[in-house]
Order: structure tokens, then C-alpha cells, then sequence
């Protein structure tokens, strides 16, 4: 599955905090064509709004911390 998020909320809300799992963000590497076949690419949306409440909690920890070193 993959995950896509807006440049504005991953730079200004997130602040490079991912909100599953505290790690941060990176560009998802491009699907070769003979892979897209194999795996396609869903249609599917879903929607997941983040309670900002509680992601705060982890932001403020984490966003100070390179991601390579949050755990």
C-alpha cells in the first residue's frame, strides 16, 4: 500500500514526524513498468485523519531527533 501525503502538511503539521510510527518521511522510489503488472497500483482511497492531539504528544518528541536515530 502506499501512502501519500501533501509537501505542506509533511513540512508545516508534521514537521517530518510520520504519524504511525514517530519515523520520518522519504520520496517512495519510482515502481519498475514489469513490476506494475505484477504489483499494480491500487485505486483505492482511504481515509485516515490523524487525531492532531494526540500526534503532538509524538511530534514534540520526536521532530528535534534526526530520523535515523528516533528509536
Amino acid at each position: 500500500m502506499s501512502v501519500h501525503f501533501y509537501i505542506v502538511c509533511v513540512d508545516e503539521i508534521f514537521e517530518n514526524v510520520y504519524p504511525n510510527c514517530g519515523g520520518g518521511f522519504t520520496p517512495r522510489p519510482t515502481r519498475p513498468k514489469s513490476q506494475l503488472k505484477k504489483y499494480p497500483a491500487s485505486a483505492k482511497v482511504v481515509f485516515k485523519p490523524v487525531n492532531i492531539e494526540e500526534f503532538n504528544m509524538l511530534g514534540n518528541r520526536k521532530k528535534n531527533i534526526d530520523p535515523r536515530q528516533r528509536w
